[in-house]
């Protein structure tokens, strides 16, 4: 899961358990009137009881009116019921979201070391990068270097075989100039 579907997931957790609230303060409120209206129906219960002590006729009245709220204080038990299901499934679904909420809270908490992490590696290998490329730099250098010194050997090489040919043109010279003045010498001689 991506960090985007983690992050939607966890502010959809939030909306439900908002709404989650809301329904639940709705149907507080709609106990509490529920509650109030069998308190109002209990006294009049009551008021009827006590009419039915003191006057007979309205005996049969009474019994409706009782049986009404009867089935009307079942209804309420009913409803409460139905309430207390619905707020229980409720928070089960939030404890579910809490839950999922916390997996993913987790697994971002993972991933953010996952990339601190290969970020440290990436250091490394800039760094290592980076005196490799030194290394390098230095060693052209040096092939420069090298390079340039090899075309100023071979420069003197070059003079010095000119230089050479020049003293063996010389030494000849002189050879040939030796072995005329021996000959002039023997003729003389003789």
């Amino acid at each position: 899961m991506d960090l985007k579907a983690k992050k939607n997931t966890i502010q959809e957790t939030s909306l439900q358990k908002k709404k989650a609230e809301e329904e639940k303060f709705q149907q507080d409120l709609c106990v509490e009137r529920l509650t109030k209206k069998l308190e109002r129906v209990t006294e009049q219960i009551k008021v009827y009881e006590v009419q039915i002590t003191a006057q007979s006729e309205k005996k049969e009245r009474a019994k409706n009116t009782s049986s009404e709220a009867e089935m009307l204080l079942e209804d309420m038990i009913l409803n409460r019921k139905l309430v207390e299901q619905k707020w229980k499934g409720r928070l089960r679904m939030m404890e579910k979201s809490v839950q999922m909420k916390n997996a993913i809270h987790e697994e971002l908490c993972d991933a953010m070391h996952e990339v601190s992490l290969l970020d440290r590696e990436i250091q490394i290998h800039r760094k290592s990068n980076n005196e490799q490329q030194e290394k390098n730099e230095k060693l052209v250098l040096e092939l420069h270097m090298a390079q340039n010194e090899c075309e100023n050997l071979e420069k003197k090489i070059e003079r010095r075989k000119v230089e050479a040919e020049v003293l063996l043109a010389e030494y000849s010279s002189h050879r040939r100039a030796l072995k005329e003045a021996e000959i002039t010498l023997r003729s003389l001689k003789k």
